[in-house]
């Protein structure tokens, strides 16, 4: 009788084990076995004749050129073999580690990156792009990186046009993105669900931040939209809920609307343009963010709307008041308004004239009281 209850145990204890125990699926072990570090054979790349035409002068230029244009040569033309260039069509999705794609092939500059080139490139971490690639072709679910899950890092051409949509779609590792400023577009979903993405680095040549770019990258904590950036558009940074501070530059006109429901962390929103419109930020009920602008602005009456601390700023643009004694130049004498190099009974009658009249509030101009445009 014991032994048979030692054997249950027994048997009991094995099927609790064996109930824990995950077994990985027959593919897994199939992909674990053809993994490998990557190389540049890794790659397909194709060669494209070049034609005497606008469309391969431009390739030549490093001008971009649109997506319809690229999907096949001109029809018609002359064959100018001083014109080719190579694109990566593809790469060996079990290729690991970093890639770095060859500025030529075959002495043949690449130019182009294909949509779904790396796509399911899952154990990619590091990839680097030469600056003779002018084009990285996105598209709807189709992006050239689309779902390099653990991609970390890259750097893009310094010569790339745009940022097509969908092209970074996914890519769940990426912390940390420069845009050269070659960029003049980014495209819708370029950089979706990026989920830890934590430092972005804009073109200075961008004027637009388009739907849903940045949507769901929840690991944003701070939002710096730069100068140059005319408009943010709706859902544009869609479900970054974890956005602590958010500023935007003077040449901003427009932050759309926003769906940050799960916010509880928004402490600060810096509005430097005084006609920026906030079309609205929804938050978690509780979330109280303090917005800062300048007085009579629309972030003052979108603070107001929302019943938010407003914190004014003060204006350093604007020129010094012509009524206001200028600081003295370097190498000038104190007191020598008049410039003459000495000081004199006249410099004291021009000081003492400008302060009788502030006093009698006739707002002096220290520039014709002493003629000088130098005077300290």
């Amino acid at each position: 009788m014991k032994l048979r209850k030692l054997v249950a145990a027994g048997m009991a204890a094995l099927l609790g084990i064996c109930a824990n125990i995950h077994f990985l699926p027959a593919e897994d072990f199939s992909r674990a076995a053809h993994v490998h570090a990557a190389e540049v054979s890794d790659l397909t790349i194709v060669i494209r004749d070049g034609y005497a035409s606008e469309l391969e002068e431009n390739w030549k230029n490093g001008t971009s050129v649109t997506r319809s244009q690229t999907t096949t040569p001109p029809p018609t033309g002359n064959v100018n073999t001083n014109l080719r260039y190579a694109i990566v069509t593809g790469c060996d999705t079990y290729a690991a580690g970093k890639m770095e794609i060859p500025a030529e092939y075959e002495g043949v500059p690449v130019k182009k990156i294909n949509r779904s080139a790396f796509m399911k490139c899952y154990d990619l971490t590091e990839i680097i792009v030469p600056d003779s690639v002018v084009t990285i072709e996105g598209g709807y679910y189709d992006g050239a990186f689309e779902n390099c899950e653990r991609l970390k890092s890259i750097k893009l051409s310094e010569n790339l046009q745009s940022i097509q949509a969908y092209t970074f779609y996914g890519c769940s590792a990426l912390t940390d993105i420069v845009i050269p400023d070659s960029v003049k577009a980014i495209e819708s979903d370029a950089f979706s669900y990026c989920t830890a993405l934590k430092h972005i680095t804009f073109s200075k040549n961008i004027t637009e931040i388009p739907r849903d770019a940045f949507e769901s990258c929840e690991s944003l904590e701070s939002i710096n939209v730069p100068e140059g950036i005319k408009r943010v558009a709706d859902y544009a940074f869609y479900d970054c809920y974890n956005v602590k501070t958010l500023s935007l530059a003077k040449s901003v006109t427009r932050f759309g609307n926003q769906d940050w429901y799960y916010n509880t962390t928004l402490e600060t929103i810096t509005v430097y343009n005084s006609e920026c419109l906030i079309s609205g930020i929804r938050l978690r009920s509780g979330t109280k963010p303090v917005i800062y602008g300048y007085p009579g602005s629309s972030a003052e009456a979108y603070a107001n709307e929302k019943q938010l601390e407003f914190c004014p700023l003060e204006d350093t643009t604007q020129p010094q008041q012509p009524n206001t004694p200028p600081l003295a130049p370097e190498g000038s004498v104190f007191g020598d308004v008049s410039g003459d190099g000495t000081i004199a009974a006249d410099d004291a009658q021009m000081v003492l004239r400008y302060y009788v009249e502030t006093l009698a509030d006739k707002k002096p101009n220290w520039y014709d009281i002493t003629g000088n445009p130098n005077a300290p």
